[in-house]
């Protein structure tokens, strides 16, 4: 593979990004003045992924290896796991990608409180929830119309994308038990 120059750690979302949106198994980072700890760097692919659900059809498991130069010089061997073959992953990116309910919408009609309401009536009427702690995802949410708190958490915050309203996910805990939500 190739190793990918960094002059600082800020450009790292963007190669993440693109790592994910490729299906990149293993991603070689050499940055010349890093702070960043391996689990600061596993953190970042966590951050982006949440930033982007629809990059990859369910989180990848991030692990990664740091090795330290001279100086602040860090080097960053971050494997990514999607928990499918590179085949399937394609297949259920393509049919993530198909989910476009609101192509007919012309969304410079709406306020943004308008296209938020519009996303969530979208999610209500074609996902229900199940059981917490299923390891939901967004492609469970949009494609299989069934998934957890997680998976309708990170389906909203595609759907908002899709709709130009800022949205993150928030974890938390409901009734002693994990929970997501957006904001």
């Amino acid at each position: 593979g190739t190793i990918r120059h960094l002059a600082f750690s800020s450009g790292i979302d963007e190669i993440i990004r693109e790592a994910l949106s490729e299906g990149e198994k293993k991603l070689v980072v050499l940055i010349s003045r890093s702070s960043y700890s391996a689990e600061d760097m596993a953190a970042a692919v966590t951050r982006v992924y949440r930033e982007d659900p629809a990059l990859v059809p369910k989180e990848p498991l991030a692990s990664v290896n740091m090795y330290s130069g001279a100086n602040m010089q860090r080097l960053y061997e971050i494997n990514l796991r999607y928990g499918m073959g590179a085949e399937e992953l394609a297949a259920k990116k393509r049919q993530l990608a198909r989910v476009t309910p609101f192509e007919q919408l012309n969304i410079e009609e709406l306020d943004e409180a308008e296209r938020a309401l519009a996303a969530y009536e979208y999610l209500v009427d074609n996902c229900s929830i199940a059981d917490e702690g299923q390891g939901g995802s967004i492609y469970a949410a949009l494609v299989e119309h069934s998934t957890d708190s997680e998976g309708a958490a990170l389906a909203f915050v595609e759907l908002c994308r899709q709709l130009k309203v800022d949205c993150q996910i928030v974890y938390g805990q409901r009734a002693w038990r994990d929970h997501c939500w957006n904001i």
